[in-house]
């Protein structure tokens, strides 16, 4: 006899007589577990995610409660994937230490690399570390690396992987968020989760290069995910989703193939407020990619407003195929070889709810084919292609496109 999800056999001698109890497991409440490279593997304390997930793998949960899994600083090296193939995957979080934040300023450019000064202590931050720059200009916005730091003078990848190049200076206060708690996956994807799981949040994922064949996390069908201050850099796919749904806020994808790819009817959100910004930087392919009827919703319509969203040196921005959908607002679409395509019966409306979207120094702002519509409003910068209704400069393609973007 084997025991199920949530089940245990005892035996036991009730009325007198030798006999096996089958009886559920629950977590009553909501409880902490930690992982620590040091701990003792006895609950609720963990060397490994995995481990963790497995013990919560013996139990149910009872309906409103969560089972957070809260990791210390430190890198947490895997080399095979975190998988947690359970129903009650929805209840259970992955919580890592809260972001450090670095005040900024002086930014310059040179060559392949960015510098900042700290006004501050750096104390946390070090060489190779992950970071988020959250800067009065869109287009430094995003995940990248620091790759020396000497006195107050910290050094940053450039990050601008498919798009234009880009040297502009900013004198305006900056700020560097660093992830003490990070995930470094050499020869696997990081996270395949079958059922998805309720939430990741203050963690950097670092793949083994774009070039892999491993993502940051998968996704599986019908599994959901929030996150919220995780970036994700170096991997095939820094999501892949198969037709659940996603929300993002306070996200950074960088240096992957594609930063999201979205399958078979998936949806990927970005609901942050002002300050929760998501950035899709420096991607070799593409920053978001749909395929399959997939949706994206970028960007707030209402309150304090910033461009909550940076589609950033991508080769190209947004690739939709397969009648899938963008509607982005307050979206800043900038240095990429190509702002947003549309393919194959996909449907773009630009400027969700009236609100304007933001089209700068991109090789192309907008292409449609193949029956694909792009829509709305934009606010162009300087140096680009403007989108018109006509096919000058390659903006429409064949087959029955339309674009009309005023």
């Amino acid at each position: 006899m084997v025991a199920g999800e949530g089940i245990e056999i005892v035996e036991d001698n009730l009325c007198g007589f030798d006999c096996l109890v089958i009886q559920q497991k629950i977590i009553q409440q909501s409880l902490d577990l930690y992982v620590s490279p040091s701990a003792d593997n006895v609950a609720p304390n963990f060397t490994t995610i995995q481990k963790a997930l497995d013990y919560l793998g013996g139990f149910s949960i009872a309906a409103g409660k969560v089972a957070k899994v809260n990791l210390s600083a430190g890198l947490h090296t895997l080399t095979q994937p975190i998988v947690f193939p359970s129903s009650y995957a929805a209840q259970v979080e992955i919580v890592g230490a809260p972001l450090q934040m670095v005040t900024v300023n002086n930014l310059t450019a040179s060559g392949s690399t960015i510098q900042v000064t700290a006004q501050g202590p750096t104390t946390g931050l070090y060489v190779g570390n992950l970071v988020m720059l959250a800067c009065p200009n869109i287009n430094w916005c995003g995940a990248r690396h620091i790759t020396a730091i000497s006195g107050s003078t910290i050094t940053l990848t450039k990050q601008f992987a498919g798009g234009q190049d880009y040297n502009a200076p900013v004198s305006g206060t900056s700020y560097l968020f660093s992830f003490p708690s990070e995930i470094k996956a050499n020869s696997c994807t990081a996270f395949y989760l079958t059922q998805g799981i309720g939430k990741i949040s203050n963690l950097a994922i670092t793949g083994a290069g774009y070039l892999s064949e491993y993502d940051g996390i998968f996704i599986d069908a019908g599994g959901n995910c929030e996150l919220e201050n995780v970036a994700i850099f170096g991997c095939r796919y820094g999501i892949q989703h198969v037709s659940g749904r996603m929300a993002a806020k306070g996200c950074a994808f960088a240096g992957n193939m594609t930063g999201v790819v979205m399958t078979r009817g998936g949806i990927f959100d970005h609901h942050g407020a002002d300050g929760q910004d998501v950035y899709f930087n420096g991607n070799a392919a593409n920053g978001l990619w749909g395929m399959g009827t997939s949706t994206f919703t970028l960007g707030p319509v209402a309150g304090p407003m910033n461009r909550s969203v940076g589609v950033v040196g991508n080769t190209t921005g947004v690739l939709l195929e397969n009648m899938s959908v963008l509607s982005p607002a307050n979206t800043a679409f900038s240095l990429n070889g190509t702002g947003v395509q549309a393919l194959s019966g996909s449907y773009v409306e630009i400027g969700r709810n009236n609100v304007a979207n933001y089209f700068t120094a991109n090789a192309l702002d907008v292409s449609a084919n193949s029956r694909a519509a792009v829509i709305g409003k934009a606010t162009y910068g300087g140096g680009n292609v403007p989108a018109t209704t006509s096919p000058a400069n390659g903006t429409v393609g064949n087959n029955q496109a339309y674009i009309n973007v005023t």
